[in-house]
């Protein structure tokens, strides 16, 4: 039992299209479109390494919270892993909210390595001892 993998049931508030330009710097971006309208606070990409299509574990480096911000059904969401600032635009005609995962590197220059999209149902804050 130890050795088994937990399966997660898979995210349908989002459709993920994946990484673009991966290992390009200043292009390596992850792509998604939400299908229905959500607010993004719940949600964080994780880097996972594949193990089958539809199979990841997160990997424990990197992790990237949306922040509190909503997006309508049909919104494009685009996170590129290096520097910059949220903006809203658009993708040819539809709406388009660009973010910055801000990382001094390229992250998905192994082509194993993967965008995980986790929403975060409860938490448990810490404290200091």
């Amino acid at each position: 039992m130890a050795n088994e993998l937990a399966i997660l049931p898979q995210e349908f508030v989002f459709q993920m299209f994946g990484v673009y330009d991966p290992g390009t710097p200043n292009l390596e971006r992850v792509v998604l479109r939400a299908n229905l309208e959500v607010d993004l606070s719940s949600y964080f990409l994780v880097t996972g390494w594949q193990l089958t299509p539809d199979r990841a574990l997160p990997l424990n480096a990197d992790s990237f919270w949306f922040g509190k911000t909503s997006v309508l059904a049909g919104t494009w969401v685009v996170v590129y892993t290096g520097r910059g600032q949220q903006t809203f635009t658009t993708l040819g005609i539809e709406p388009c909210l660009v973010l910055h995962w801000n990382k001094p590197t390229v992250l998905f220059s192994v082509p194993q390595v993967i965008p995980v999209l986790i929403r975060a149902d409860s938490v448990a804050i810490g404290r200091r001892n």
